[in-house]
């Protein structure tokens, strides 16, 4: 049993947390948002899975720091955290990188990006470099793109594609990742998957599918294995 951070992200993050929880391990989420930590509860009603719900500013921090340490103290130190990156938020970010570096053996740090905009960018950039002297934390982005529904007709994808393609990275500890379209790529790739295939990923999406990414540097499609690796 491992402890288990989520922040932000709203829904899509939401599923993501049910899925880890589902595996055996207690997640720690965190959101502004009553409704889906709400609706997330009636979900795990009767079931033998640990979900700790925190309904708070994820951009107080000085209350988000107290209530993560007192959620280490209890589920014990953080070995894995997805986290939803706006722009503003970089300073959270690291205080949450920083408090998993001095109580954690060690940390897979997933940060969840939309990609696009020099905003973004900008505050990718500034991430990235506030994780150069913390040994114990494995930094990881994932970039959300757009859906493509051809002639350049795009839209966001869906909280059930986001879910997929995070829990896709998260399986298979990749470093770069990417949902959906993303200029960074050039290229769209999705994969349709059975109700049985997406059932093994969350038997609580059925009929949904999955997004397949490319990794930046290898360039090649990379199937989605049935099982999760918290390393």
């Amino acid at each position: 049993m491992a402890h288990v951070l989520v922040v932000g992200g709203s829904k899509a993050l939401a599923e993501v947390a049910l899925f880890l929880a589902e595996h055996d391990n207690t997640v720690t989420i965190v959101s502004n948002h009553e409704q889906h930590l709400r609706e997330l509860a009636q979900k795990t009603t009767g079931r033998a899975i640990r979900i700790n719900p925190l309904q708070l500013d994820v951009h107080n921090d000085e209350l988000l720091y107290s209530s993560l340490v007192q959620s280490m103290d209890e589920h014990g130190p953080i070995v894995l955290a997805v986290n939803w990156l706006s722009p503003g938020g970089e300073a959270t970010i690291e205080m949450i990188a920083r408090l998993a570096n001095s109580k954690s053996p060690l940390c897979r740090f997933f940060q969840v990006i939309r990609s696009g905009g020099a905003a973004l960018t900008e505050s990718l950039r500034i991430s990235r470099n506030s994780f150069v002297n913390l040994p114990k934390v494995l930094y990881r982005t994932i970039s959300v793109g757009m859906d493509n529904h051809g002639e350049n007709l795009y839209r966001p994808l869906s909280p059930r594609q986001i879910c997929a393609g995070v829990i896709d990275a998260i399986r298979n500890d990749r470093r770069d990742h990417h949902i959906g379209w993303t200029g960074a790529l050039g290229a769209y790739v999705l994969s349709a998957l059975s109700f049985s295939a997406m059932s093994i990923i969350h038997p609580s999406v059925p009929g949904a599918f999955c997004i397949a990414c490319c990794d930046r540097k290898k360039s090649v499609l990379h199937p989605v294995e049935p099982r999760l690796a918290i390393r």
